[in-house]
């Protein structure tokens, strides 16, 4: 009789208690919710943990997105991110080169989902840059019918000489989070069905985590890259242009190794003046491979000219300049902007070699001829074959 009372007693508690406690709500540790290796399955057994990992400020998805700042988040009451990066999608490799999962959080459900619609409207802007040499080709896609609303988009990227650079990129509103997951690869539909079956999963992470039932610990992320030459690498700021390479009156405001995620090395060099020119930014940058420092200068080259006309609230005419005698991949052109009835010129310049990518931008109140441009690209290729063989 007392031992059946406990089986009773037991029913009841399983009709009664987890009503109540299965609509409790445990705080979500964001650094759990992301895709571990062990959870990518085949396609991420050769891929690596990234420095691009870890938690994405309101700062940081500001950098991310074409049109943000860190106000835009703000007002849309983003909270906090977190982001775990394997592999790199310009490596130059077969099948799947990255895939990459996070998690947003948000004051509120509404605010999730207002983010959503920010990054649907955001990531779709990567059309813009075909106005910049850069071919795209965006497709919707269907996604996984999970959370209170998603979108995807399927973008195929082509550069000169470079094979065509396929990625995926899926998010779904879940409450007051939003999902994402980025898969790279060498054809659509590979990245399509790797990205749907990981955002199924980092959906069932979420879920569990929001129940107190994860039971998983946080991936150890790299140790935090360091400021300096790369191991085997130059010394980049032997490479950078000098003030004998201007006309007139150059100074220097910075000169400095700087940290970049994605580069095993950088070197940022600003002037302001800077001879010919109101002001100059190079950055050159040393990568894992020559393909990755190949299409990263290409791409970087059509980021920031978009970036700029946004920062500017302007759509530049873009008039490209031959540097194919420069050698050295190089790529450039002249950006012109109207703004508040004023012009402003811009020089954007790429180039190449080796593991290395150097590029730069110089700014003029004057108009700026393709032979100015074509001089600032010969004297980087100058310093740049000095001090890189390949």
């Amino acid at each position: 009789m007392f031992r059946r009372g406990l089986v009773v007693a037991a029913v009841v508690g399983a009709v009664l208690v987890p009503a109540a406690s299965a609509s409790t709500v445990h705080r979500v540790k964001l650094s759990l919710v992301p895709l571990p290796k062990s959870a990518l399955g085949t396609a991420g057994k050769s891929l690596a943990l990234s420095h691009d990992s870890g938690v994405v400020s309101n700062v940081s998805a500001a950098a991310k997105s074409v049109s943000a700042t860190t106000g835009t988040f703000k007002n849309l009451g983003r909270v906090t991110g977190y982001d775990l990066a394997y592999g790199h999608p310009f490596s130059g490799g077969t099948g799947i080169t990255q895939i990459v999962s996070g998690v947003e959080e948000y004051k509120t459900t509404t605010g999730a989902k207002k983010g959503l619609a920010f990054w649907r409207k955001d990531d779709a802007q990567i059309t813009s840059l075909t106005q910049y040499g850069v071919g795209v080709t965006l497709k919707v896609l269907k996604v996984p019918a999970i959370g209170a609303g998603r979108f995807g988009y399927g973008t195929t990227v082509t550069f000169p000489n470079v094979a065509p650079i396929a990625s995926v990129d899926e998010q779904v509103a879940d409450g007051k989070y939003v999902l994402h997951v980025g898969v790279t690869a060498d054809s659509l539909s590979a990245a399509s069905r790797q990205a749907a079956k990981s955002l199924r999963a980092l959906d069932q992470r979420l879920h569990l985590a929001e129940q107190g039932r994860l039971s998983s610990k946080a991936v150890k992320l790299l140790p935090p890259l360091k400021a300096g030459p790369a191991s085997g690498g130059p010394d980049l700021s032997t490479l950078t242009l000098t003030n004998a390479d201007l006309t007139g009156t150059a100074t220097v405001d910075e000169s400095t190794y700087v940290v970049d995620p994605e580069a095993f090395s950088a070197y940022l060099l600003d002037m302001n003046p800077a001879g010919q020119f109101q002001s100059l930014t190079q950055e050159i940058e040393w990568y894992a491979t020559a393909n990755e420092a190949s299409v990263t200068t290409t791409l970087e080259e059509a980021l920031v000219a978009s970036e700029l006309g946004a920062l500017v609230g302007a759509t530049p005419t873009v008039t490209p300049v031959d540097l194919s005698s420069v050698g050295d991949n190089a790529q450039g052109e002249i950006l012109q902007f109207s703004v508040n009835g004023q012009l402003l010129y811009v020089a954007d310049v790429g180039l190449s070699r080796g593991q290395a990518s150097d590029f730069v931008l110089a700014a003029s109140a004057s108009p700026l001829q393709s032979s100015q441009v074509q001089s600032l690209a010969q004297a980087m290729a100058i310093h740049l074959d000095a001090g890189v063989t390949g």
